[in-house]
């Protein structure tokens, strides 16, 4: 390897300052009223360009007190778990139990740790150390489109027979030589990727890893990266027979040019028009280097212009090519993710995703990032320039750092156990080569491993709406008045505009949708049509209380004019003359 050294200081960087930013406003109204039906929910507005909703601003200008439109901001709706995994590694553990105080637990008790992707499958290695050698097929039942089939698990057991205690391997696929290797910190246990699998230790000189992040050995073409803590990277070349020779070291007079403290943790790849490799130090930061490589060496060139990104005491590292980094660091007990936008050979810090539970991994997926976490898993949104967010109130003095790790409508997917995880979109396919069982279906999906399952979990995204709902009979009638105000990351004109301006950083640019419109609460037909008939009832029952008064009128009055003629005659009676019924009284 050719390693290019420079008299630059270390500390030279290429942050980007004072950024300005800019707003572009799509003004659009509706004409006359929208009539909505009361007891129902009418979607008015469907932002399917906004991609992510920064923030949703719904302005009335009525005096109603009352709201009948709400906004909804962007969502991701993930297929329930308990649909959508399939267990096929059985155990006598109880998945709900701790066994943290025991580290030989899981080596009688096995679980499944890691998995890679290979020309015809998966291979899953577990704790116990077997390999399960799985072999996708297409499937149109199935809602991702295809279904594993296991094809021969391989007993590695007697190679790793002085292992008393549980460790997590990584397990790296080469397409080079189309092997598979198992990595743990003292050994590489590796095999052909065929039906019947044959491992073998794999005899090299110079290897040692002392790394405890997970997947961060990394693979580009036919060299292996080790991140090795303060000796810096080690560089290893595949042969084709299987066998890996040691080819260089990058320490710190390489990283920095000159001889300082140096604790390498991770490095990634990010190819567009070239590739780069970005290498993590949790003493100093990332930097940059410009990969050349022609199979039988491979030369890292420092990208002078991009310097350092000065982050410290950061666990893992992750690249979207030509877009940002993305850092996860530990701060005291809490974590934060470090969002960096890249522009060309400069950068600039994009956002602090403050957090709030432990994670150790990233994923990248194709409208979302995963944070990975142990059950709980984090979707994170990126894109978004920290200046273009609203300003939060918060109502709790003493835990402001929670509140604000939640401020921003972020969401949750849970999955149990959770080792492993890739993102698939249009198809599912290997590495570089499309054509090894590429499969299409209808949603992208995730495909994941649990300590038991293989988890294939699809997933849509909802674009930000407006949307009416009048609940209440005081609502009908009243036409309410609405302005709206979305803030986003995507637009037709913003496209437009970096088209004309490409040394603009896309993140510095938002959409202001402004759009105003009226609506109307009506009342439903069937509920017209009840109202209706319990308005001829109401009638009814008046003409029939009517006609019973008018009756009890006229009983009465006949009743009235014999009650007279009786009392008539009862006077008549009391003044005439007769006989006198009553004893005399004669004298004593």
């Amino acid at each position: 390897m050719i390693l290019l050294l420079s008299f630059f200081n270390c500390f030279l960087t290429a942050e980007v300052l004072n950024l300005t930013t800019k707003t572009l406003p799509i003004k659009d109204s509706y004409g006359g009223t929208i009539e909505v039906i009361q007891g129902s929910e009418y979607k008015l507005k469907n932002f399917e360009n906004a991609e992510y909703a920064i923030n949703i601003e719904l302005k009335k200008n009525t005096t109603s007190p009352k709201d009948i439109c709400f906004s909804k901001q962007s969502t991701i709706h993930f297929g329930d778990y308990e649909s959508h995994h399939k267990v096929i590694y059985n155990s006598t553990i109880n998945p709900d139990e701790e066994h943290a105080n025991d580290p030989s637990y899981y080596l009688s008790s096995p679980i499944m740790t890691n998995m890679v992707h290979t020309k015809q499958g998966l291979a899953i290695v577990t704790s116990d150390h077997n390999l399960l050698n799985y072999k996708v097929i297409q499937n149109y039942s199935s809602k991702t489109g295809f279904s594993t089939q296991l094809l021969s698990t391989v007993d590695f057991k007697e190679l790793r027979k002085h292992a008393t205690e549980l460790e997590i391997p990584q397990i790296i696929y080469v397409p080079f030589n189309e092997y598979i290797y198992i990595i743990y910190s003292d050994q590489i246990i590796g095999g052909k990727a065929e039906n019947n699998i044959e491992l073998a230790v794999i005899q090299f000189s110079g290897f040692q890893t002392q790394n405890c992040y997970i997947n961060q050995i990394k693979v580009y073409h036919n060299f292996l990266f080790i991140p090795a803590g303060s000796d810096g990277l080690h560089i290893y070349r595949f042969q084709a027979s299987g066998q890996i020779n040691y080819d260089n070291t990058l320490s710190s007079s390489n990283l920095f040019f000159k001889v300082v403290p140096i604790h390498l943790t991770d490095i990634v790849f990010s190819t567009s028009n070239q590739t780069y490799a970005y290498i993590l130090d949790q003493l100093n930061g990332v930097t940059r280097f410009l990969v050349q490589t022609d199979k039988l060496k491979i030369e890292l060139i420092r990208d002078n212009l991009f310097g350092l990104v000065p982050i410290k005491n950061a666990m893992s590292l992750a690249v979207s090519p030509d877009e940002f980094l993305l850092v996860l660091k530990q701060v005291g007990v809490f974590q934060q993710l470090i969002e960096v936008g890249l522009s060309n050979s400069e950068w600039f810090f994009l956002k602090t995703h403050h957090l709030t539970g432990q994670y150790f991994d990233i994923d990248i997926g194709p409208i979302f990032v995963l944070l990975r976490g142990k059950d709980e898993h984090r979707i994170i949104r990126v894109g978004i320039y920290e200046e273009f967010e609203p300003d939060y109130v918060f109502y709790s003095q003493d835990d402001q750092y929670t509140e604000k790790a939640n401020s921003f409508h972020e969401q949750y997917v849970f999955i149990p156990k959770l080792q492993d995880v890739e993102f698939y979109n249009d198809n599912f396919a290997i590495g570089n080569d499309p054509s090894k069982w590429s499969f299409n279906q209808s949603y992208p999906f995730i495909l994941g491993l649990t300590q038991h399952t293989i988890v294939e979990i699809p997933y849509i995204s909802q674009p930000p709406y407006v949307y009416c709902s009048p609940s209440s009979d005081e609502d009908i009638g009243i036409v309410y008045q609405y302005d709206i105000n979305l803030y986003s990351t995507a637009c037709p004109d913003k496209d437009k505009y970096l088209e004309e301006n490409p040394t603009i950083p896309f993140q510095t640019v938002q959409c202001l949708y402004q759009e105003s419109f009226k609506v109307k609460a009506i009342q439903a037909q069937g509920k017209l049509y009840d109202t209706q008939f319990q308005v001829v009832i109401i009638i009814c029952l008046i003409l029939i209380l009517t006609a019973v008064i008018f009756t009890m009128i006229i009983l009465y009055r006949r009743y009235h004019k014999q009650e007279e003629s009786l009392t008539s005659s009862i006077q008549g009676f009391e003044n005439s003359r007769g006989y006198d019924f009553e004893p005399n009284e004669g004298p004593q």
